[in-house]
């Protein structure tokens, strides 16, 4: 994740943006949360996958504390109990990147740099429903262009990605949220709701 200060409403709130990229057709989903909880974090790669169309063989992550309890030189690999519950239910294998190896994070480093200079730099949003709109038509842009290093748009290669299909829904122990309820019944969607 990227932590980001943002300007919403006038106000500044820090958001942490998410992404999840498939290396074969590099196409990429980038999502934001209010906080970094292990909650957070397995809700977007939940929507991940879903955007995807399916689940990888594996997932390649680094080393947080949200998911990783310890990782030490002998390989040994601790997972934190909902991520492993995430992991078993999509069949997904886990690959942490050894410690203080950086040449095999760059996939999903660089990314964050051009996110940063395309469009966060300068961005103001009225309201977190907004980013959420503005992201989602920057991502289509972002997928829809030719990728430099395969030439070819990554939102066309993912037809040809060798993906599993996905498992019915599955009910994950997300902690409890605030939320904002109108007069009307209408209720915030997500955490955005101010309490």
């Amino acid at each position: 994740w990227k932590e980001w200060t943002l300007p919403v409403g006038g106000k500044s709130r820090r958001v942490y943006f998410h992404q999840a990229i498939l290396s074969f057709s590099r196409f990429k989903v980038i999502g934001f949360s209010l906080d970094i909880t292990t909650g957070s974090i397995i809700r977007f790669l939940t929507e991940a996958l879903s955007a995807f169309g399916g689940v990888p063989e594996e997932i390649v992550i680094d080393n947080p504390r949200q998911m990783i309890v310890s990782h030490d030189p002998s390989g040994v690999v601790r997972y934190q109990d909902d991520f492993l519950l995430f992991l078993g239910s999509y069949g997904l294998k886990p690959d942490p990147c050894r410690a203080y190896r950086a040449r095999t994070k760059g996939k999903v480093e660089n990314p964050f740099f051009y996110l940063q200079e395309h469009f966060l730099r300068g961005l103001e949003v009225e309201s977190l429903q907004e980013l959420e709109s503005r992201l989602a038509s920057f991502m289509v842009r972002y997928n829809d262009r030719p990728h430099t290093t395969t030439g070819r748009a990554p939102a066309e290669r993912l037809r040809d990605e060798r993906l599993r299909g996905l498992p019915q829904p599955v009910a994950f122990p997300f902690a409890l949220e605030p939320r904002k309820v109108s007069w009307d019944a209408r209720v915030t969607p997500r955490s955005w709701a101010s309490p």
